[in-house]
Order: C-alpha cells, then structure tokens, then sequence
C-alpha cells in the first residue's frame, strides 16, 4: 500500500525574496559546471548553494560542500530568506511549456511518500544507478537532514480521477507562486490544505503502482538513511520524517508526459582509430553520411518511430546516420530500445572500456558544435528519445535501463518547496 501525506514546508518568503526565479534551479544532476557558476551569481540566495555547492580543494570532513549546505539552510532560516509553513499542505504544481511548436500543460502533484523497498513491489525504478552519485546524495542527506528537491515518480491513474481533481481545484482557488525558466516553463503551485481534499487525494493513491522517472539516486539515498536512522535510533518510530522521501506526482497516462533524448558524448584515449570503429560498426549498420550535425539530427528524428537507428558525429565533416542492415541482427534485444542497443553493443562490445576515457551525457546540440569546433578526440552518439511505451514495458519486466535512457521534460524546479526532517 502506497502511503502519502501532507507536509509542513519550507519556503522562500517573498518578502526577502522579491524574485523567485533567480534563486530556483533545476534538480542537480542536469546542471553543468558553466551552470553552477551561473547559478551562484544569481543571488546570494540561489539554491545551488543547498543542492550542489562548490567543492575547494581546501575542504575537509568538518567543512565542505555538505556542511555548507547546512550552514546556508540554518542562516537562511534564522535570517526570515526561508520561512516554515504553520499547515501540513499538498502542493497542486502545473508545468505549461511548448514542445515542437506545440502548447502543453503538465498539472501533478507534491506530497510526502512512505518509503518502500523495490522488493515491495509497490515502487518500481527503471534506470540502474551508481555508487559515487549515491554516496554524493547520502551525505547531503545526513548532514542537511532534508529533502531539498521532489523526486519525480509517475503513477498510473485510468480514470483520470486524481488529475481531475488537481484540475478543478486549480479552477476554484488561487495559486502562491508562479515562475518562468530560462527555458520558458512556466511553473505554478496551489496549496491544498483542505483535509476533506487531501484526504480524498491519499485514498486515491493508495492502491497505485509508483514508477520513478527521475530521482533514482535520491531515492536510494533516502532508502539507505532510513536503514541508518533504524539501526542508530533506539526511540525508532514509524512516523518519523525520515521515512518519507518528498515526491512530485504525475499521472502515466498524461498527455503531456513528454521525454527528450539524452546524448552521449565519448571521450577516447589517444591512441584511437576513428575508422576501425567505422569498419566494426559497418557489420551491423550502413553508414550514411550526412552534411553536418543539424541535417544529421532532422534525419534521425524522421525515424523515431523505428528501433535501431543513431547519429554519429566525429567531427565536422564525419556525420552519419546509422541505419540498421536487418532486425535480426539484434534479435536477442527483445525489447527494441535504442539506448541498451547504444551501452551493450555500441560501447561494451565495439568501443570498448580500454579505448574509452569518459562518457558524459547531454541534450544541447550546441554543446556538441562546440565540441565540433573545438575538441577532435570525442565522439557523439546522437539518439532519438525512448518512448513511453517502451519506458512502460522495460517497468513491467523489471528491466533497469542504462543511466540516464529517458529525459522526463519538463523537470520539477529545486527550490519551491523543502521537506526538513
């Protein structure tokens, strides 16, 4: 059984803070280096300074990029920058964006869930994970003591029931806060205090199957807290906060559930031959070569539809697109997404961990011309994005993609509200 409830947060006062969007971000992991900087200079109150300070080479156990975090939180607090909600609250969050040319409005909401175990077979995660970013999530958690950013979790709602309700609800009572991003999101929240409402809310979600789309390293974190806090805490009680993890939810069946590809970039050692990789790559794939990175991307996007085909760009004038010979070639890939076509045949069988510096991961074009112009011992694997579908089946058979294999666009803002234990 799923368990929500309301929470008491925390909160920017916009009485300190006249303008809320120069101290939000995006969740941490899709935040460049450039980016970070950018974020600092913002405001002396940005969020960056909570969920990924800098790192200095003069940092220590007793003072890094963790305990500064809670230095930041706690001054904030006492200086009125963050204020704590008197009523435990569901927050209704409405996203309106354009994809393609297109308008569309994303209306989920925010609350606390229980924590589960995956062995539960109530929370179900489609993305394998690592250590490192774990380990990086843990100790902001332990030191802060704070959910500082919703994970994202889907759900699966055939009536439309729940989204119904946040609808109407968004019809008959003011918002507290809107917000445009740099990418021109607009972001909204409602605040649900109403016991009859949000009681309706935690029954209707009781019986639900919950898919993480994003927040897969928090959540292990948060798993691994708990576990700590049981073995350490011999007053131990079920309702203690750190049971509960901070979640945005959206129903599965959205028309506005849009992801995005993730390109990777592969950084080579030095010794690598470009057209060795062309000759191996040409067991499997005709290599058709195309002017350059924007006819190469317009032409992968008229096959989206169709499993097995990606970009390759190792330079200006080196732009392909991989077409696959025959399906059978891949017939053990049972399931036809692309991005496990990419990380077990593409990477671990032809390039190879020996030939492979780094592997980092975008979806700015405009990174890549860079890197066109400016950098020749990379490699870019241009994908189109997983669909939903297929997102679907790999949940059902329990089957954890690669690291970041889907883009849930637009993200849940950092910032708006903190769950602090």
């Amino acid at each position: 059984m799923i368990e929500i409830r309301p929470f008491k947060t925390y909160r920017y006062n916009s009485l300190k803070v006249k303008n809320l969007s120069r101290v939000v971000t995006p969740p941490y992991d899709v935040i460049t280096k450039e980016e970070q900087v950018m974020f600092y200079n913002l405001s002396r109150y940005n969020f960056i300074r909570l969920i990924l300070g800098k790192r200095y080479p003069s940092d220590t156990k007793g003072s890094n990029c963790y305990t500064r975090a809670r230095d930041f939180f706690k001054r904030w607090v006492k200086e009125g920058v963050l204020i704590k909600e008197k009523e435990d609250a569901i927050y209704v969050y409405e996203q309106r964006y354009r994809i393609d040319g297109a308008l569309k409005r994303r209306i989920g909401f925010i609350a606390l869930m229980r924590l589960k175990d995956f062995s539960s077979n109530l929370v179900f995660p489609h993305e394998k994970t690592f250590d490192e970013p774990k380990r990086d999530r843990f100790a902001l958690l332990k030191t802060v003591k704070a959910n500082l950013s919703p994970i994202f979790n889907l759900f699966n709602d055939p009536g439309d029931k729940i989204t119904t309700l946040l609808k109407n609800y968004t019809k008959n009572h003011k918002g507290i806060l809107e917000i445009t991003d740099r990418d021109l999101v607009i972001h909204k929240l409602w605040q649900i205090k109403n016991r009859d409402v949000i009681k309706e809310i935690v029954e209707s979600m009781r019986n639900k199957d919950i898919y993480i789309a994003d927040g897969h390293h928090r959540y292990e974190a948060a798993l691994e807290y708990k576990r700590l806090m049981q073995r350490r805490d011999s007053k131990y009680l079920e309702e203690a906060p750190y049971n509960y993890i901070m979640v945005y939810f959206l129903d599965l069946n959205e028309d506005a559930v849009t992801i995005l590809p993730t390109h990777r970039i592969i950084w080579l050692k030095e010794d690598f031959k470009k057209e060795g990789m062309q000759q191996l790559l040409r067991k499997f794939f005709f290599l058709k070569r195309k002017k350059n990175l924007d006819v190469l991307i317009t032409t992968l996007k008229c096959h989206r539809k169709k499993p097995y085909f990606f970009g390759l760009c190792q330079g200006a004038e080196d732009c392909f697109l991989l077409v696959p010979k025959t399906k059978a070639i891949f017939k053990k890939f049972m399931r036809e997404i692309d991005v496990e076509i990419l990380h077990e045949l593409i990477i671990d069988k032809i390039l190879r961990k020996d030939i492979i510096r780094e592997i980092s991961y975008t979806r700015d074009l405009n990174y890549i011309k860079h890197l066109i112009k400016n950098d020749r011992n990379f490699i870019a694997f241009l994908l189109n994005p997983t669909r939903l579908s297929q997102f679907k089946n790999a949940i059902r058979e329990k089957i954890r993609l690669p690291h970041k294999s889907t883009y849930f666009y637009p993200k849940p803002l950092s910032g708006l509200v903190i769950h602090k234990f």
